[in-house]
């Protein structure tokens, strides 16, 4: 399978650091030959159809410092314009929610030029998700966004798959590992909303503006995508209710402690009236409420449904190698999609 990366960042390295680890596992076990012909980024797209060389990449910088030194290193001029020729695309840029660029760019490209799509970056799904499920469809191609959903935590695959043919009537989830770690922190160690952030930045779980996180920002974008795909709604950023755990304060935690509940940020979608409303708001839980076990960084998501009842899954790594897991997972499924079709041509 040749793919294309987009993007140069740290879950691109992992995924790289993850088929140079594991080749010889997906050859055997899956029959999956992964093999990076090319990775695009601001300066334009460098190209390989022999395969890049993935330990060389690993050595140097990320970003697009890193794409212009291996494109001067082994003398190859970047594209600025091209075509994408092989399998699939993995789309690793920055989400932007405001946007959505240069993730639609990209994956508006790859699915005219017949590319599977399996992206781990949001901002192209929040704002074009019916358009490009459409063009996928179009081009008999897949978009798989299992690691844009809450990385490697299986949200939507959990829904698509365990729940086919069931009638799925609500879900309500924590999926924002960093705004989860600093309520956790605040209850755990009775230290108030900033000195709760601080701990999380200096153990690089929140990042240096951490807005998107403890705003509610990330999780909204989630919810959406989420709402979008599994009841077939065309629902935008603006749809939802949101509201962060920047207000939450030391004495709210400590009420919700010593009467028996836990504060989560949770992320909500369900009927009222007949109409699908989407939330993102501190909630107090009962502390066997399940989504209330979800501590620290992980997420976790409660599915309802009329024939199954509550599902409830959690856990999975909030980490660059934890989205690339989740991108390597689909690329495997795709494969596996792919074989049976070939194997059926053949009969």
């Amino acid at each position: 399978m040749k793919i294309y990366l987009s993007g140069f960042g740290s879950v691109s390295r992992a995924l790289i650091e993850l088929i140079i680890s594991k080749k010889v596992e997906y050859k055997a076990r899956y029959q999956l030959d992964l093999q990076v012909v090319g990775v695009i980024g601001r300066e334009g797209l460098l190209e390989d159809q022999n395969g890049l060389d993935l330990e060389w990449m690993l050595e140097n910088e990320l970003g697009s410092r890193g794409i212009v030194a291996y494109a001067q290193a082994k003398d190859i001029p970047l594209q600025t314009e091209y075509t994408f020729e092989g399998d699939l695309l993995v789309e690793c840029t920055p989400s932007h929610h405001a946007h959505g660029e240069p993730g639609y760019t990209y994956m508006k490209q790859a699915l005219q030029d017949g590319l599977h799509i399996v992206t781990v970056s949001k901002g192209a799904l929040l704002h074009h998700f019916q358009e490009l499920m459409d063009l996928a469809t179009s081009k008999n191609k897949t978009v798989k966004f299992s690691g844009a959903v809450a990385a490697a935590l299986p949200t939507y695959d959990m829904a698509d798959y365990c729940l086919a043919g069931t009638t799925l009537t609500e879900f309500a989830a924590v999926l924002n590992g960093t705004s989860n770690f600093v309520l956790s922190h605040m209850m755990d160690s009775g230290q108030a909303f900033l000195e709760s952030l601080q701990k999380a930045q200096e153990l690089r779980i929140a990042e240096a503006n951490p807005d998107n996180d403890i705003k509610g920002i990330d999780s909204a974008s989630k919810l959406v995508i989420l709402a979008n795909s599994l009841f077939e709604g065309a629902f935008h950023l603006n749809d939802v209710s949101i509201q962060g755990i920047t207000d939450v304060t030391q004495k709210e935690v400590d009420d919700a402690t010593t009467t028996g509940y836990t504060i989560r940020l949770v992320a909500r979608a369900a009927y009222e009236a007949q109409q699908l409303v989407l939330s993102v708001k501190p909630e107090w839980l009962l502390k066997n409420h399940p989504l209330a076990s979800v501590h620290g960084t992980n997420k976790g998501i409660i599915f309802s449904t009329k024939e199954m009842g509550d599902l409830f899954v959690s856990g999975g790594a909030s980490s660059p190698t934890g989205a690339a897991s989740a991108a390597l997972k689909d690329m495997i499924n795709l494969n596996k999609v792919d074989q049976c079709i070939i194997q059926s041509r053949s009969l």
